[in-house]
């Protein structure tokens, strides 16, 4: 329509993915889910408000108690403790296990009344990678064990910080990538991240979203 093109990336439930709806009751609770292990990424959306789009990632706070944080999916801010908003206020935090998480009683993950959509993924050898890394400045290798045709990444210690996604159909290894942000609605626009690789990806320094040095990101992968 309107002389645009259009793409679409889409996971159907199998080993590393898995999708859960369950309606809202204004109290902590306990969701259970069947993705055959413990989720290392898990996302919200609340079907009937006008709302946050929260992403848990295990690798949050650079893997340190990160069942008690979260990112906007739709903001450029860093991650934020959620504990007594989205997440329990407790010790136990989200607790993610092969068979359940747990959320708090607010909205967008949990509003009363409200149908709330989740997908959670985690790490299949050879086809997905959820993982997290501290950045250089100079350049980074990073391991997924297979090559890669779908990544986004994200900074999570501070804010300003860009939610990437690059994928090899539109261009990603040319030395001319074609990145989107999931916090913004523009167009795609060229940059060299770096570029897939057999067993993972590079990036290169110099740019704070993607590999400044003492910063944290995370990260997902697809073959």
């Amino acid at each position: 329509n309107y002389n645009s093109n259009y793409q679409s990336w889409m996971w159907k439930k199998g080993p590393g993915c898995t999708h859960v709806w369950y309606q809202g009751n204004g109290s902590n609770r306990t969701i259970y889910h069947d993705l055959g292990g413990v989720p290392e990424l898990i996302l919200w959306k609340a079907l009937e408000l006008n709302d946050n789009n929260p992403l848990w990632h295990f690798g949050l706070n650079n893997g340190v108690n990160a069942k008690y944080y979260m990112v906007h999916t739709d903001s450029r801010n860093g991650q934020v403790d959620s504990r007594g908003d989205w997440i329990p206020n407790n010790s136990a935090g989200l607790d993610p296990t092969a068979t359940y998480f747990k959320v708090g009683a607010n909205s967008p993950v949990n509003s009363n009344s409200s149908m709330i959509a989740t997908s959670l993924y985690r790490s299949i050898e050879g086809l997905s990678k959820c993982g997290y890394y501290q950045g250089d400045s100079n350049g980074l290798t990073i391991t997924t064990g297979f090559q890669p045709r779908y990544m986004w990444l994200k900074r999570t210690n501070a804010n300003d910080s860009r939610f990437y996604y690059l994928d090899t159909l539109r261009g990603w290894g040319s030395g001319n990538d074609q990145w989107l942000e999931f916090s913004d609605t523009g167009a795609q626009q060229a940059y060299d991240f770096g570029a897939p690789t057999a067993t993972g990806f590079t990036l290169l320094g110099g740019n704070d979203h993607v590999n400044a040095n003492g910063n944290n990101y995370i990260y997902y992968a697809h073959a």
